[in-house]
């Protein structure tokens, strides 16, 4: 899987949140029952947050050979104004930037938003 996201560290302070994290991830690669596409939307979205260029690209072949667009992806990933994918793909895929960038930040309200 690679490295852990330089802000895991940062977090050591507030293992509560640490261990949230921890988790949200577990439960996404554990059947999370998203479609396909959206579990590598938000892949992509968090290895190109997180750097991991090489593993982005992975994910962006994975994309396109399903048709995907990744300029949604891309405009979220550089704090712009995705063009609308609609609905709960757009939360999730919001909600995962902001947990990759600052997951102390997190607030209830952007976790019942999912629901």
């Amino acid at each position: 899987m690679g490295e852990l996201p330089s802000y895991f560290g940062r977090l050591r302070s507030r293992p509560h949140i640490l261990a949230g994290h921890a988790a949200m991830c577990r439960t996404l690669l554990n059947g999370p029952g998203f479609s396909r596409a959206t579990i590598l939307r938000i892949s992509y979205l968090v290895s190109c947050l997180n750097g991991d260029l090489e593993l982005a690209q992975n994910f962006a072949d994975l994309l396109r050979q399903a048709g995907e667009r990744l300029e949604p992806m891309d405009a979220i990933a550089a704090g712009q104004e995705p063009a609308p994918l609609g609905g709960l793909d757009e939360a999730v895929l919001l909600f995962a930037r902001d947990v990759t960038l600052c997951a102390y930040a997190v607030t209830d309200s952007q976790v019942v938003s999912l629901t």
